[in-house]
């Protein structure tokens, strides 16, 4: 709107979202966390190491800087946040919360442990 209230698009015009792509630190970050592997890190891991955007429901934004890094198993397999066989709540009891992991994640980059 202007300042008289009258909308400044014609008719029609959709307002275009600016593109939410990651920077390049946030990138060398996603290789950082990636070398460490899945953070979850038990028995039940399988596939490559794969990045989970936290607290990202649908439709929303995604925050490149909250991220961790799960096994394809846990991100969008049969245990996965992202699949279809476990319920979000369900995985969180598993597993812990995702600001859990979160913080999990931010200890080991502080504490330079990117093998686990």
């Amino acid at each position: 709107m202007n300042l008289t209230g009258q909308s400044v698009y014609k008719k029609g015009q959709r307002l275009k979202k600016k593109p939410n792509r990651p920077t390049a630190a946030q990138k060398r970050r996603w290789d950082k966390i990636a070398a460490m592997g899945c953070i979850i890190g038990n028995s039940e891991c399988r596939g490559a190491p794969t990045i989970h955007h936290c607290g990202t429901q649908m439709g929303c934004r995604k925050d490149h800087d909250k991220t961790v890094c799960l096994c394809e198993r846990h991100h969008t397999g049969d245990l996965g946040v992202d699949g279809k066989k476990v319920s979000f709540p369900e995985w969180e009891r598993r597993y812990g919360t995702e600001q859990e992991l979160l913080e999990e994640t931010e200890r080991r980059l502080a504490h330079g442990r990117e093998a686990v």
